[in-house]
């Protein structure tokens, strides 16, 4: 009898082992996956599986590489899925596609673990009432220690990513640019389009590269003379630049003023200013005259227009390809030593970029701390640079 109470504990413990072997890491989903308890934040190790049972799948729209042909074979993915121990399987729409795509996916009883950047009619609240996507107003501050600390810690993210009721109905990407303060320097992104000039006919000039006003002029009239048949100004159609505008204190578009109110361009006593400058370069034949049809960037490229405001990189690349140097300005100002506030207001989240969990998954949990550990300020390099010692190793200041 003691044989075989033996033989039954064996057969039993071996059943259970292959059962654990077979679920693995996966063993512990179904349970927790509908859990919206609130008690203190779970410790999370990594990586969350080791036997490489945990997948999640991923629905999310692929920029399209001549490289690469899924997220799965970028280099960083392959790293970050090493790092969480979770295998990713992408589902990417076909390009022009995705609504289609999404739409059906919904519908199906095949709906991703992850859905990236999605669409969902009425918005993804009501997703949430529909039993589409699950609600993480519970669940974040449990499995996502990084993320919902930065939730407590930026009023300015937590108030742009959750509903006007407090709930968390998806993930957003985050940026540190300073918790609300808009005169925080971090806020205030420079501008990545600037005038771009031929830095080889400034030498043939004898010019230095223009800071004011007044001194593009003078660059102006010397391609008059120096350059027939080029256009030393090619405005954008609009007729507006944010560069010169930054001149007169102004934007293209709704600004805040030095009081920090926000205010409209076009009807600030400054933007007079701005037309009459204008129309005075026009006038005397410093602005393409067909600038409200033309093509700035292919006109510097085919030495048809000396300046005009544009990406550096753009305007290098033209001239690499094309054997001439374009040059980069500072912003222009009125006159020398006037301080220029253009630039952009950064938010600390990317609105197109949110992140909803499926409410069908059964990887609930798993899904959120993988997600959190993209939020750790050490772990995020892995998607902002690529795996360490591939594309990039610390420096000697770390």
């Amino acid at each position: 009898m003691k044989q075989f109470s033996r033989r039954i504990f064996s057969v039993a413990l071996c059943a259970t082992l292959a059962s654990q072997l077979l679920t693995g890491c996966a063993s512990k989903d179904n349970a927790r996956n509908t859990s919206t308890d609130t008690s203190a934040p779970e410790k999370i190790t990594y990586p969350l599986c080791t036997d490489g049972s945990l997948s999640l799948t991923i629905w999310k729209r692929f920029g399209g590489s001549k490289y690469l042909k899924s997220d799965a074979e970028n280099e960083a993915v392959q790293a970050l899925m090493k790092a969480t121990g979770v295998n990713l399987k992408f589902i990417h729409p076909a390009a022009g596609q995705a609504t289609e795509s999404f739409n059906l996916m919904v519908v199906s009883d095949n709906v991703a673990d992850i859905m990236v950047d999605h669409a969902y009619t009425g918005g993804t609240i009501k997703g949430i009432d529909d039993g589409v996507f699950q609600e993480l107003t519970n669940l974040v501050p449990k499995y996502m220690p990084n993320y919902n600390k930065i939730l407590k810690d930026d009023f300015e993210f937590r108030r742009e990513t959750t509903a006007e009721d407090g709930r968390i109905f998806s993930l957003f990407s985050y940026t540190d640019v300073g918790n609300g303060a808009v005169k925080d320097d971090k806020r205030v992104q420079a501008e990545w389009s600037r005038m771009q000039l031929r830095g080889d006919w400034l030498q043939e000039f004898g010019m230095d590269v223009p800071k004011t006003l007044d001194q593009y002029e003078a660059y102006f009239q010397k391609v008059l003379e120096k350059k027939p048949g080029v256009a030393p100004f090619t405005l954008a159609s609009s007729g507006l630049n944010k560069q010169i505008l930054g001149a007169y204190d102004l934007d293209n578009d709704f600004y805040i003023k030095k009081d920090g109110k926000v205010a409209w361009p076009e009807i600030q006593p400054e933007f007079k200013d701005y037309l009459t400058k204008m129309n005075d370069w026009y006038k005397k034949g410093y602005i393409s005259q067909d600038f409200t049809s033309a093509n700035p960037s292919k006109l510097f490229a085919a030495s048809k227009t000396a300046c005009y405001l544009d990406a550096s990189n753009s305007a290098y690349n033209a001239g690499k390809s094309l054997n001439f140097k374009p040059t980069t300005a500072p912003y222009p100002r009125l006159q020398d030593g006037q301080q220029i506030r253009n630039g952009y207001f950064n938010w600390p989240e990317t609105i197109d970029d949110k992140t909803t969990i499926s409410a069908k998954s059964k990887h609930i949990k798993e899904a959120l701390e993988f997600m959190d550990f993209s939020f750790d300020k050490e772990n995020y390099k892995i998607l902002a640079y690529g795996p360490k010692g591939v594309s990039w190793n610390p420096g000697p200041n770390g």
